[in-house]
């Protein structure tokens, strides 16, 4: 429930996370931006077609008139002079030049008009045409360009080619924006879908959180009733070796006042060379105390991952009134106990090797201590452990009676 938590968390904050806010109102300010340079574009491209129109028809009226006037002239080259009327002559030059004047001012505005010309300009004082250069007839008024016909054609054509670029660029900021759009409305859906998803997770998180307290606390009660039977046999068997070493005591003390028949008849005598005994109860204790310190691993285990189930979940997820923090102190006390009681047991089997020496259940106890010791931390104990272990393996990894030590040598020697 916790991992399924953690994507959903992210599922539910993607709008926010994903900074899509700030990339849609950057894609929105470029469709406003790109929409602006169109209809500049539109703009100067009509403002450049009204020119080219206008001049257009200027022209189509100068050429008009030059064609009235060319036909004029060639009408009155047809016809001839009529010298029959009186001063026939005159009245025709007069005429035909009217016409031809007519005609050259029409072909010099036709020019003008396709071509454009230079405003307050002249020829520089060497009067070269060729070799001179253009300077302003007034000198206080700058030079200009009135563009022809052909002049502005050619910035019509750039001009269209602009705002064919600028509709291009507006259609591409929109397709921009409209796909963030919906992502945005995508990644809307998915929230939405994860924060229902999480009331769901949330209410079976209580339940399994609850159902996992019914289960600790019951274990809790056979967990505390196994430490105080672990414990009294621990003391046990510890009270017993120690009144069987104060009895051997007692009894060697008693043997050295005997005689030697005395000494062969005597109980006292066997009694007292009974060492051994002490150390059976004292390696009994021992296995008390491992077992009583797996417990305290098991507990100190349980609750460190329950402890890491809790922080990993997202905060609106942990169930009201628990504390992860709790299980954290939990896990360290019963790891505290668990090294208190199998460094004592562990010294017991290291005191008692000496007497016992070729024990093979005293060899397996070390080893389980060791190990226990290792899980719960003591790293510097695991080169003990496994050596022991593989003591008392032999080789014989096989066995079936010897799987749980082969399982446990090959945990340790793992990575």
């Amino acid at each position: 429930l916790g991992a399924q938590a953690q994507g959903l968390v992210q599922e539910k904050d993607l709008v926010t996370s994903s900074g899509i806010d700030a990339l849609l109102a950057t894609a929105e300010q470029g469709v406003t931006d790109a929409d602006a340079r169109l209809t500049d574009a539109r703009a100067s491209a009509a403002a450049i077609q009204a020119k080219v129109d206008e001049l257009k028809s200027r022209i189509a009226t100068v050429r008009s008139t030059a064609e009235q006037a060319r036909t004029a002239m060639e009408n009155m080259q047809a016809q001839g002079v009529d010298l029959s009327q009186p001063g026939g002559f005159e009245p025709f030059a007069a005429e035909f030049n009217r016409w031809a004047l007519n005609y050259r001012q029409a072909l010099a505005e036709l020019h003008r008009l396709e071509t454009g010309t230079l405003l307050n300009a002249q020829i520089d004082s060497s009067g070269d045409f060729l070799t001179g250069r253009y300077v302003p007839a007034e000198a206080d008024r700058p030079m200009g360009m009135d563009r022809g016909l052909v002049g502005l054609e050619m910035d019509l054509a750039q001009a269209q080619l602009k705002m064919t670029a600028a509709q291009a660029a507006a259609q591409s900021a929109r397709t921009l924006r409209d796909s963030l759009a919906a992502r945005r409305t995508e990644y809307q859906q998915r929230a939405a879908q994860a924060t229902a998803r999480l009331g769901e997770l949330a209410k079976e998180v209580g339940a399994a959180y609850a159902e996992l307290a019914r289960l600790t606390g019951t274990a809790e009660q056979a967990q505390t009733t196994a430490i105080d039977l672990y414990g009294k046999s621990a003391r046990a068997f510890t009270d017993a070796a120690r009144l069987a070493a104060a009895r051997a005591s007692e009894a060697r003390t008693a043997v050295d006042k005997l005689s030697a028949e005395a000494k062969q008849r005597s109980p006292d005598t066997l009694i007292a060379d009974e060492t051994w005994l002490e150390d059976l109860y004292k390696v009994n204790a021992a296995d008390a105390q491992i077992s009583l310190g797996r417990l305290y691993y098991t507990i100190s285990d349980e609750a460190k991952q329950i402890a890491d189930v809790l922080a990993a979940l997202p905060q609106d997820l942990t169930p009201p009134g628990v504390d992860p923090a709790a299980w954290r102190d939990k896990h360290d006390e019963a790891r505290t106990d668990g090294l208190d009681v199998l460094h004592k047991a562990y010294d017991a089997l290291q005191r008692t090797r000496g007497r016992l020496a070729g024990q093979w259940t005293l060899a397996a106890e070390a080893a389980a201590a060791a190990d226990l010791l290792v899980l719960l931390g003591e790293e510097d104990l695991r080169g003990v452990a496994i050596n022991t272990y593989e003591a008392i393996v032999g080789g014989q990894e096989n066995q079936p009676h010897l799987q749980p030590y082969v399982e446990r040598l090959k945990a340790l020697r793992r990575p």
